[in-house]
């Protein structure tokens, strides 16, 4: 009989030359969830929550929403079910700028049940980079969760959420990506990890 119950096995440690920092940098990517080559992206053998490649389906690319200051933000909490695997929830707020044509329609198509996947980069990176960039939504797929424009908040600007639905949330944290290095990493990222 199958047990999916983990156990701690080490220590949650406290690195003082690299204390917390709040936020991310300003620009995010979504991916459709489709477009993930699921049989190229590996994981490290040691600890599963770390992508060590992350790729697309040829002729696929990932799609950034820029950002200002802090206006692109995510999070994640543990939904605790009472009969069924505890789950966590992803979670990634933006704001549209500009509400013309072109991105009102981006921004209609995210509503039409399509499945996403983001990519941020923290401003918080960790030792060495190498804890910069999270993933969310990977194995169930984020959607359009709310939307609002009100002319007189947000300067006209395009409030959206994609998030886990209720009942398909994530079985883990997260991920982290980390392809090599942070140079490699952050080159993809600014490619949009666009496949030929």
């Amino acid at each position: 009989m199958a047990s999916c119950t983990e156990e701690l096995t080490a220590d949650i440690l406290l690195d003082c030359d690299n204390l917390p920092i709040a936020g991310l940098e300003v620009n995010a990517l979504i991916f459709n969830k489709n477009d993930i080559d699921r049989t190229a992206v590996t994981f490290d053998v040691t600890n599963n929550i770390l992508v060590t490649n992350f790729q697309l389906l040829s002729g696929k690319t990932g799609y950034k929403i820029e950002g200002i200051k802090q206006s692109n933000a995510k999070n994640y909490s543990l939904v605790v079910n009472e009969n069924l695997p505890d789950k966590w929830l992803h979670q990634f707020n933006g704001i549209v700028f500009n509400p013309t044509a072109d991105n009102k329609k981006q921004l209609n198509d995210l509503s039409k049940d399509g499945r996403y996947v983001v990519i941020i980069e923290q401003l918080w990176k960790g030792a060495n980079d190498a804890s910069a960039f999270e993933v969310l939504g990977y194995n169930v797929g984020l959607k359009l969760t709310e939307s609002v424009n009100n002319s007189v908040e947000n300067a006209n600007g395009i409030t959206l959420v994609l998030a886990s639905e209720a009942g398909y949330e994530e079985t883990d944290v997260p991920y982290n990506v980390l392809e090599t290095d942070y140079t490699t990493t952050k080159t993809a990222f600014d490619n949009a990890w666009a496949e030929a």
